[in-house]
């Protein structure tokens, strides 16, 4: 494995500790209950990191050729590490400034979208690197030791996560449920995180498709139409908009309805999400296993259809109902997640993989903003359940909209690679 892999592999594990798996996805939502807010300004704060994401994706394939690879990648981390880290300082602020808002709710929002374009940035130029850092027999599974390594460090991060908050309030001799109490595991969560923008920096510079050039793409073969690519592109972005419904509920207002709607503790919050994230590593090291026996176009498409489903039982207001769903979506994404980057990246030329990836990131984006801030609202006039199921439907659509398209050969690539 080669040494740029492995550092990339080191950010991956950081990174999936702080802020993707572990820590701050266990405490931020328990930190805005915790402040007073409702499950609409939540959903709203979601939106905002999400609306960051898609405005951000798309450009963010042109910044990348004009930075380079390496460069985007490790800005884009300094940039969400810091804006993580700064967040919780929105309780310091003045009531009110020269905002309609209270200048608290304007920071957060603010430090959430520009958190987003820092990590759009960062996924975008990812994929490219790690496919230029490996060789084309290896990328399924570097793809899934991604993957894993993520779920590990989450699991680590989520049970970090759920014990901080008790600690810090006992250090501090504040109560447990008092803002205090979450502010400075967050701000310790997204300080680590400077530790993945250090191994990145260590690497070298990865040429993007010239490297390791893919063999679903000889050099020596004209490249498909511009016309075909547009059309992939544009179906893939479909699919991203509606695909990932499901999953984005499910991820966004899972521990909110744990603490909300069922009164979990913030201990054993932290538990559910460790268990749900190492009991999902073995799916995610299968995946290039089943992509080998089933093809990649079949793997997603029934680990999506997987997905989608597993949002049902969370409809069942009993937690053990609502963290069995939570794990199907968890585990079966990662496997959709893992195969898709791999096949989107090799039905495309190499100068064009920035742009699939930019512009799927966006329409992802949109989705999961819309999704987060509509959420919010229809929870508080329908209740949890009903977001559950809704979100589901939509996610069987987008699979159905990928399916329909990618399932007969196009072009020159095949699409079973």
């Amino acid at each position: 494995m080669r040494r740029d892999v492995r550092l990339f592999f080191v950010a991956t594990f950081v990174i999936g500790l702080t802020l993707m798996d572990g820590i701050y996805p266990v405490l931020f939502n328990l930190y805005l209950l915790r402040l007073g807010y409702g499950p609409e300004y939540i959903g709203v704060a979601n939106a905002m990191g999400m609306l960051g994401y898609a405005l951000f994706s798309l450009p963010a394939g042109i910044v990348a050729r004009w930075m380079g690879i390496r460069q985007a990648m490790i800005g884009s981390l300094a940039l969400a590490t810091l804006t993580n880290l700064v967040l919780p300082l929105g309780e310091f602020l003045p009531a009110s400034l020269w905002l309609s808002m209270p200048a608290q709710d304007f920071w957060i929002l603010a430090m959430r979208l520009l958190s987003t374009l820092g990590m759009a940035l960062y996924y975008v130029t990812s994929v490219p690197f790690l496919i230029g850092a490996t060789a084309p027999e290896n990328r399924n599974y570097a793809y899934s030791i991604r993957m894993g390594m993520a779920m590990v460090a989450g699991f680590l991060g989520s049970l970090v996560g759920g014990v901080l908050p008790g600690l810090a309030a006992s250090l501090l001799g504040v109560p447990l449920n008092s803002p205090t109490a979450y502010r400075y595991p967050l701000m310790l969560g997204a300080a680590l995180c400077g530790l993945g923008v250090a191994a990145l920096m260590a690497t070298g510079d990865i040429q993007e498709g010239e490297a390791n050039p893919s063999p679903a793409i000889p050099s020596d073969r004209p490249s498909l139409p511009r016309r075909e690519i547009f059309w992939i592109i544009a179906v893939m972005s479909l699919s991203a908009i509606l695909r990932p419904a499901g999953l984005g509920v499910a991820r966004t207002f899972f521990n909110v309805y744990l603490d909300d709607g069922l009164g979990i503790s913030t201990a054993r919050i932290g538990l559910i999400y460790a268990l749900i994230q190492i009991t999902s590593l073995p799916f995610t090291l299968a995946m290039p296993v089943m992509a080998a026996r089933l093809g990649a176009f079949r793997l997603i498409n029934l680990s999506a259809l997987a997905t989608a489903l597993s949002v049902l039982p969370m409809a069942i207001p009993h937690w053990i109902a609502v963290s069995l769903g939570r794990f199907g979506t968890y585990a079966f994404s990662g496997v959709s997640d893992a195969a898709l980057s791999v096949y989107q990246m090799e039905i495309v030329p190499p100068r064009w993989r920035s742009t699939i990836a930019g512009a799927t990131a966006t329409t992802f984006g949109l989705a999961w903003a819309a999704i987060a801030y509509g959420g919010g609202y229809m929870i508080a006039a329908v209740g949890y359940p009903t977001l559950f199921v809704a979100s589901g439907a939509v996610s069987v659509v987008g699979t159905l909209v990928f399916w329909a398209y990618f399932r007969v050969p196009r072009g020159e690539f095949r699409r079973d690679q």
